[in-house]
């Protein structure tokens, strides 16, 4: 660590070019700062608002200081290159979590900024009756699968679900990979795959501990599949998110990854499908003005829809017909 030992003036200033690039981030109101290794450049791009705005490019010798500082600063094992890394960087008040992934070029380093979280859904913007929906399947059991595409807003959604969950005074545990930011209150566990502490390990130690509600941070694979349908058939509320385009597609995946489609439609008890659409910019409502940078826009909000389940016969049938499915739309 660096309490431990002197810093030389090429880390001083490495780290100082790494707050730069951040600072940047957080004058843009940027969400993600991705840092993509190029031929002799390196390129760095913020996204904002769902949109990559080109930054200021690196230069190799600066990228491989940075890297190297990026990689004390969070934890990371700094001799292995080969496999792709998890950590947390905490820099001027801010966290960010920070994805290695090595690729031709080098590595692939993604930072994404942790920020507020939201105490209740009505904050996230979501219509009052998908609200009152979810609330009313956060007092029964199964699974409840939070879906859309990649950035939609799903982790924020299940961390506030959590959140509303501890404030009504229920206990709550969480198994992820990675744990992408502390909520206090939260029982949250880090699944450790390599050393043979996967979901199912984890899921079964956590059930010792007399939860009322179980988060998967993100059912992705067999095992992660298998662990959440098996708690929900448990009668166990179990809170999940899901890379789905859409409601049905949420259902395929699943089966896809190794569940049944008889366990599927037991153990579902709804699906909650958003996405994140662009606001026009509150100054010039969209005409484009200095304040939104002269695109009409600024900020995002969530458009969500929820389906919930039904018994078996009326969900998804054995033999893969599907009948009818109550929507209850926002």
């Amino acid at each position: 660590m660096w309490r431990h030992r002197v810093r030389s003036a090429r880390e001083e200033d490495a780290e100082q070019l790494l707050r730069r690039l951040l600072d940047g981030a957080l004058a843009l109101g940027a969400s993600d700062v991705h840092l993509q290794p190029l031929g002799e450049a390196v390129d760095v791009r913020y996204r904002v608002d769902g949109e990559l705005r080109e930054g200021q490019a690196l230069a190799p010798g600066e990228w491989r200081r940075v890297v190297a500082v990026l990689r004390l600063l969070a934890g990371l094992d700094l001799l292995d290159g080969l496999h792709p890394q998890d950590g947390l960087l905490c820099v001027s008040g801010y966290t960010w979590r920070v994805a290695l992934l090595p690729c031709v070029q080098g590595e692939k380093v993604t930072l994404r900024r942790q920020g507020g979280l939201p105490d209740r859904l009505e904050s996230l913007g979501l219509e009052s009756e998908v609200v009152g929906g979810v609330r009313s399947l956060l007092e029964g059991c199964g699974l409840l699968a939070i879906t859309g595409p990649a950035s939609s807003g799903k982790t924020t959604t299940l961390y506030t679900l959590l959140r509303e969950v501890v404030a009504a005074g229920k206990s709550a545990i969480s198994v992820e990979d990675p744990v992408e930011q502390v909520i206090p209150g939260v029982t949250q566990v880090q699944v450790r795959t390599r050393a043979g502490f996967g979901f199912l390990a984890a899921m079964r130690a956590a059930l010792r501990h007399d939860p009322r509600v179980l988060a998967i941070g993100e059912v992705r694979d067999e095992e992660s599949t298998r662990a959440a349908v098996r708690s929900a058939l448990g009668g166990h509320l179990v809170l999940c998110t899901l890379h789905a385009g859409a409601a049905g597609e949420a259902v395929e995946r699943l089966v896809e990854m190794g569940a049944t489609r008889r366990q599927v439609a037991v153990a579902l008890c709804g699906i909650l499908e958003q996405r994140l659409v662009r606001k026009p910019c509150p100054s010039c409502q969209g005409a484009g003005c200095s304040s939104c940078g002269g695109r009409g826009w600024q900020g995002l909000r969530a458009l969500a829809r929820l389906v919930r389940g039904l018994p078996y016969a009326g969900h998804v049938c054995a033999d893969g017909q599907r009948g009818d499915v109550r929507h209850d739309q926002g």
